[in-house]
C-alpha cells in the first residue's frame, strides 16, 4: 500500500470514529429543543473536512490512471449512487421551492445533505476497510448513551437535555413528541438499536470481543424499556439476519492466488504490481 492509500485509509478511520463518537453522543448546548440543528452543524463540519481530504488522497491515486480504465472501474452500486444523486440534483432545480430544497426545511433533507451522503458512501467505499476497533468505539458511545437513556427513564434529568421541571414521563402531554439518551427522538434512538444489536451480537460471537456484551446487553434493556415498537421489529428482523450471515460466513474462503495483482484502493484499477512484496502487505 503506497502512502497516498494509507493517509486516505487513515483519514477514512478518523471520520467513522467521529461520526460513531462525536456525533453519537453530541447534544449541543440547548437539549433537546435544538438537538437536530447541533448534530447537523457537527455533521456538515465532519463530512465536508473529510470528503475534501479524501478526494485529493484518491486524486493522488488516480492521477496517472486514464479515463477509460476509471470508468470500467466503476461498480454497480457506485453508478446507481451517482445516478441517485444526479436525479435529486434536477429535482431541486426543477422544483418551485428550490430556495428550501437546498437544505430540506427542518429536517435537512435537501440535496445538500443527499450530496454528501453520495460522496461518504462512494469515498468510504473505496478507501475505507472495516476495522474490530471501531467497533469497540461505537460499543464504547452507545453504553454511554443508553446509560444517560437509563437514568432518564428512571425519572432524571442528569444534562439538563429537557426543559426545566420536566422529565421523559411528560412525553405527549407537557410537551410533543418523546425524547431520550444523546439522539434525541425515540424513533431515531430505536433505529439506531436496530444497528446496534446485530453489531455487538456480531461483535461478541464471531470476533470474541466479550465486552460488547456489556453494549449489548443495555441496548436491549433500553429497547424493551421505550418499548417503540418499530424499533422491536427491526432490532428482532436484523438480528434474525446477522445469526444466519454469521452462520454462513464461518465457512473457509479458497485462498487467493499469487498471480493476482493489486488495485489502486481508489478506483479498483489493476497498477501492474505483482501480489509478492509490497502488494502482499497491502491485502
Amino acid at each position: 500500500m503506497n502512502r497516498s492509500a494509507r493517509t486516505a485509509e487513515t483519514v477514512s478511520d478518523v471520520y467513522l470514529a467521529l461520526m460513531l463518537s462525536a456525533f453519537l453522543l453530541w447534544t449541543g448546548p440547548d437539549g433537546y429543543t435544538k438537538i437536530l440543528e447541533a448534530k447537523y452543524r457537527l455533521f456538515l463540519l465532519l463530512t465536508i473536512v473529510y470528503c475534501a481530504a479524501a478526494a485529493l488522497s484518491a486524486l493522488r491515486q488516480i492521477r496517472t490512471v486514464c479515463c477509460c480504465k476509471l470508468l470500467r472501474a466503476v461498480r454497480p452500486a457506485e453508478w446507481l449512487m451517482l445516478g441517485y444523486v444526479l436525479c435529486s440534483l434536477l429535482s431541486t432545480f426543477l422544483s418551485p421551492w428550490r430556495a428550501d430544497a437546498w437544505l430540506g426545511l427542518s429536517r435537512r433533507e435537501g440535496l445538500l445533505t443527499l450530496a454528501l451522503y453520495g460522496a461518504v458512501f462512494l469515498l468510504l467505499g473505496r478507501l475505507a476497510r472495516p476495522k474490530a476497533w471501531l467497533l469497540d468505539v461505537f460499543g464504547a458511545a452507545t453504553s454511554l448513551c443508553c446509560l444517560l437513556a437509563l437514568w432518564q427513564l428512571a425519572g432524571g434529568n442528569p444534562l439538563g437535555l429537557y426543559p426545566k421541571g420536566l422529565a421523559y414521563s411528560d412525553a405527549g402531554t407537557a410537551y410533543s413528541g418523546a425524547y431520550l439518551g444523546t439522539i434525541g427522538n425515540t424513533d431515531l434512538l430505536a433505529a439506531v438499536m436496530c444497528v446496534a444489536v446485530p453489531a455487538f451480537f456480531y461483535g461478541a460471537w464471531k470476533l470474541r470481543r466479550c465486552w460488547l456484551l456489556v453494549p449489548l446487553t443495555l441496548c436491549v434493556t433500553v429497547s424493551v424499556r421505550m418499548n417503540v415498537s418499530a424499533g422491536l421489529l427491526g432490532t428482532a428482523a436484523g438480528q434474525a439476519v446477522c445469526s444466519a450471515a454469521s452462520a454462513g460466513a464461518g465457512r473457509k474462503k479458497a485462498p487467493r492466488s499469487d498471480n493476482h495483482h493489486w488495485r489502486c484502493p481508489a478506483c479498483g484499477v489493476p497498477r501492474g504490481i505483482p501480489a509478492s512484496g509490497t502488494a502482499r502487505s497491502a491485502r
